[in-house]
Parts: structure tokens; C-alpha cells; sequence
């Protein structure tokens, strides 16, 4: 049986390893705000399986899903997905440390122990800490949080002027349609960030995200009043306009009728009013 996160959003399904239909394993808890489940692994058992519940906040809830019923159960708050680590440990970062734990049956017992530094950036938010093999091998890739320095180039890519603000973790970048703004993504240690516009002239930067978790990818409208961008909120990835302005800062939802609309040209995203 194979388990996995079909989309950025919902819950996990089930296939069988020769392929056929694909069910669901587990329900998005709103009362927990939970807003997608990802990075499954099995335990031992080949029946239970560890899970990253992401919600709003910076924590991420492990928990224990099972193909006997949906019901699962919260094992413990890391900064992503857990991996199981035979003979009965848990491996996971906390705080941006690399950290085992005992764990037997449905829970971790005892107090966890430190084993080195956790990743410094992840990708993809949830994204587990390190590999883990059967004869205790423990495989990481440390990554640092870019630090990137905004600059000007000709079309033969050589430097020709700098902008006048510090480097900072940007993801994604879009220049606006008049060239005097950017607006760009910036990361967070543990995946998914916010976005910013930056005046290229002055370097003065301004947020425009805000409670809107893993926003990514800005894009702005053909006239330069708006910057759309995609957010992961309530259970779903959709995409998010907001005003450059703080006189007209407003947000709305567009949601496509695919599961993951990552907005890609401010010329096809449909009618915004």
C-alpha cells in the first residue's frame, strides 16, 4: 500500500502498490485548523503511519494516522514530518534542532535528545528533517536560508546598478510592469513565507501578506495596482490580490477550480473586480 499528499492542500489517500482506485486516509481537522496533511511514513507495523498536520501557526502537529479507521491521534509538536528510527525512536527537529526520541506504540516516552542542527530551510513546509535507515544510518541535507541581494542587469548579465536595501531569504521575485517595484516572497526557516513589495529606487520595502499562510509566487496585474500571489488558507491553495497601495489594501480570494491555482501570468487569471 502506498500513502501520499495527492495536492498542497487536503488530506492523504491510499493506492494500492499494483495501482486502482485511491481512497482517503485522513480528514482535514478544522477545529484544529489544519490546512493540509503531508510527508507520510509507515511504522513499523506496515498499518500505522506518521504524518505533518500544518495549520496557521509556526508549529506542526505529528500525528499517527492507521488504515483499520480515520481516527488518528496527536503524537507530538515538531517543526515538520517525524521518521521512525529503529529499534523504536523518533526522529524530528525542534527549535531548528535534530532530535530522537523513544516512542512505543502510539506515543514518544522519556525526554528527546539532541543529535545536531536541523535544517535551516525547507523547501517544501513539513518537510521531514533527515532520512533514516534500518541499520541507524541518519541522512541530512543542510540547506542555509538564501541570502539574496537584489541587483540590476543588462541583457548580457552583467551588473549594472544595485538596489538600496539589505539581502534578504527572497523565493520568488516579480517586477512590476512600470520597473520602479519588485514584489517577492520571503522565506521562512520552516517553509512558506510572506510577500513584499520593495521600491527599487529607494529600497523601501512594505508587506503585503499578512495571516495568510505559505504565500508564494507574486505576479502582478497587467496595470501595476495589484500584486497576486498564492496562499495555502482554510483547506485550500488560492490566490490572493492585494493592493500596492495602503490606501486600497484589500485582499480577496480567487479559487480555480483546480486543486493548486499558482497564479503564473497576471494576463490568465480571469476577471478580478
Amino acid at each position: 500500500m502506498i500513502v501520499f499528499a495527492p495536492v498542497s492542500t487536503g488530506g492523504l489517500v491510499r493506492v494500492a502498490e499494483g495501482g486502482g482506485p485511491v481512497a482517503p486516509v485522513t480528514t482535514l481537522d478544522s477545529t484544529r485548523g489544519e490546512k493540509t496533511h503531508r510527508f507520510p511514513s509507515f511504522l513499523p507495523d506496515g498499518v500505522h503511519f506518521l504524518y505533518a498536520a500544518l495549520g496557521g501557526g509556526d508549529s506542526i502537529a505529528v500525528r499517527m494516522g492507521s488504515f483499520d479507521n480515520r481516527a488518528t491521534r496527536w503524537v507530538m509538536n515538531a517543526d515538520g514530518a517525524a521518521r521512525y528510527a529503529a529499534p523504536g525512536h523518533v526522529l524530528f527537529a525542534r527549535n531548528g534542532t535534530l532530535m530522537v526520541q523513544a516512542f512505543r506504540g502510539d506515543r514518544v516516552i522519556g525526554q528527546p535528545h539532541v543529535l545536531g542542527p536541523g535544517p535551516n530551510l525547507s523547501t517544501y513546509a513539513g518537510s521531514p528533517p533527515a532520512s533514516t535507515s534500518a541499520n541507524g544510518v541518519v541522512v541530512q541535507r543542510h540547506r542555509s536560508r538564501p541570502s539574496i541581494a537584489l541587483a540590476w542587469l543588462n541583457r548580457d548579465g552583467r551588473r549594472i546598478g544595485a538596489v538600496p536595501t539589505a539581502a534578504g531569504p527572497y523565493t520568488d521575485m516579480a517586477l512590476s510592469p512600470d520597473d520602479d517595484h519588485a514584489a517577492v516572497a520571503v522565506a521562512e526557516p520552516q517553509g512558506g513565507g510572506d510577500i513584499w513589495t520593495i521600491e527599487l529606487a529607494r529600497g523601501l520595502s512594505s508587506r503585503l501578506s499578512f495571516d495568510l499562510p505559505y504565500a508564494e509566487k507574486p505576479l502582478w496585474s497587467p496595470d501595476g495596482k495589484w500584486v497576486l500571489f498564492s496562499s495555502l488558507g482554510a483547506g485550500t491553495r488560492s490566490s490572493i490580490g492585494s493592493s500596492r497601495t495602503a490606501r486600497a489594501r484589500r485582499s480577496w480570494s480567487c479559487k480555480a477550480g483546480r486543486p493548486s491555482p499558482i497564479p503564473r501570468s497576471g494576463r490568465r487569471t480571469g476577471a478580478i473586480s
